[in-house]
């Protein structure tokens, strides 16, 4: 469904561009990032940026299948509240890890010294990592219920308008067609 796709694709972009601004944000303008921003470069943040983005791509397509969307439209919290807390985890954990990773390969590559660090960075951080994950999951979640609540609310049901896939009866295949 054209619409499903589009709500994912969108509330992934707002996921990442509100992390962005609740965390990065604050921390530079606190100073905490003046030694390592201008070290990073654009290239890297973009790659950053990109990689966030395709981690919330994906776990916002896991939790909005097609199933839990309609539950969720029909009144049903609970399968989309579960859903996004534990893709928060995992959004946490591969966020985490994959830097992690990347360093520990380039560390490797450059002749440094024995992983043993970086396996008890890993078992001690994922698990950090994973508990953060959740909590923002859940906030995430809660904001998207809010937001599609508010949408489905400024979209006029039948004016010519898909409005929100299974209200008032209406499913669209793309927007402005009804069934």
């Amino acid at each position: 469904m054209a619409d499903r796709r589009l709500l994912v694709w969108t509330l992934a972009s707002f996921h990442v561009a509100g992390l962005t601004l609740g965390v990065v944000l604050p921390t530079y303008v606190s100073g905490g990032l003046s030694g390592v921003l201008p070290e990073f470069g654009t290239v890297p943040g973009f790659v950053g940026y990109a990689y966030l983005w395709i981690l919330s791509y994906l776990a916002t397509h896991w939790v909005l299948t097609e199933e839990v969307l309609e539950e969720t439209l029909a009144g049903a919290l609970r399968p989309v509240l579960l859903r996004g807390s534990a893709a928060g985890g995992l959004v946490g954990l591969g966020a985490f890890l994959g830097p992690l990773v990347l360093v520990a390969v380039l560390d490797l590559v450059t002749g440094g010294g024995p992983l043993t660090a970086f396996a008890l960075v890993a078992a001690v951080g994922s698990g950090v990592a994973v508990v953060i994950g959740v909590a923002f999951g859940l906030v995430f979640t809660l904001l998207d219920l809010a937001a599609v609540r508010v949408a489905s609310l400024a979209v006029a049901t039948g004016s010519g308008s898909a409005g929100v896939p299974g209200e008032s009866g209406t499913e669209s295949d793309s927007v402005g067609e009804q069934q």
